[in-house]
């Protein structure tokens, strides 16, 4: 809902109160969404709005028994350090995975409003601008569904979450190549670019949950601070967009080259 109601939102505070108010006032309501998380907010276990069925459906991926779960069973009695986590390679694949992906739609969400505004002189304060913005936002929602391909190929195939899940992510790396057609179609129409990047996020988007879910099938089931991970190496991109306002980048060998 949030990426729907930012550009109707933020682009009429930033034009009543200033750019730098619209920060305070959008952060401002972040901290009461994170209140609702931390009042409302209860373990399955103990949720009394779960019955004993959805919550056998819920924990029923811990009897798994899958493979990288035999090899982590070891460390089960443990609680695993965040230095620790550097040992398995599970964690370099979910690190380098993150890396290598995110930078993608961090470009697309900073760029899209520069790249209309450049090419067709269309202003995202204004109203076609706005419905482009919101229609980029709209199309990315369908990643909402990401979750629902490898339930699809479980039920289908009878595979373990984990193939599942690597299976989904195939298809969904795919799909983002249809972004490379935005600039000849942009010849046609603004909206299609729009529509084409929206599809790549919505890609994007849907493999990146995926990641995390992988997580669950290759760790134990015990809280691991892979977070940390996972923004220590996005960290990179992050530097690379923000230092200057115009950035070209290139990625190579597993490092961000940036030119100004």
């Amino acid at each position: 809902m949030g990426a729907l109601l930012a550009p109707l939102s933020i682009p009429p505070l930033a034009a009543v109160f200033g750019w730098e108010m619209s920060f305070i006032i959008i952060g401002a309501l972040g901290f009461i969404w994170m209140g609702f998380w931390v009042f409302m907010y209860k373990k399955p276990e103990v949720h009394p709005k779960v019955n004993k069925e959805e919550l056998a459906y819920i924990l029923s991926d811990r009897e798994a028994g899958t493979e990288t779960e035999r090899v982590a069973a070891a460390v089960e009695t443990d609680k695993i350090s965040f230095l620790k986590c550097f040992n398995y390679k599970q964690t370099w694949a979910f690190a380098f995975g993150k890396f290598m992906t995110d930078g993608v739609w961090w470009f697309f969400l900073f760029w899209t409003p520069s790249y209309l505004s450049t090419q067709f002189g269309i202003k995202t304060s204004e109203g076609l601008g706005v419905a482009l913005i919101f229609t980029l936002y709209a199309i990315t929602m369908l990643s909402i569904y990401g979750g629902k391909l490898p339930s699809i190929i479980i039920r289908k195939t009878g595979q373990n979450p984990y193939a599942a899940r690597m299976k989904a992510m195939l298809i969904f790396a795919f799909i983002p190549l249809l972004v490379l057609l935005a600039q000849p179609l942009g010849t046609i129409s603004p909206w299609l670019p729009v529509i084409m990047i929206g599809l790549g996020g919505a890609a994007h988007q849907s493999w990146s949950a995926n990641i995390f879910s992988t997580v669950g099938d290759m760790f134990p089931k015990k809280p691991l601070p892979l977070l940390p991970v996972s923004a220590a190496w996005r960290a990179d991109w992050v530097l690379c967009f923000f230092k200057k306002p115009r950035v070209s980048f290139l990625f190579m060998q597993g490092r961000a080259i940036c030119n100004f």
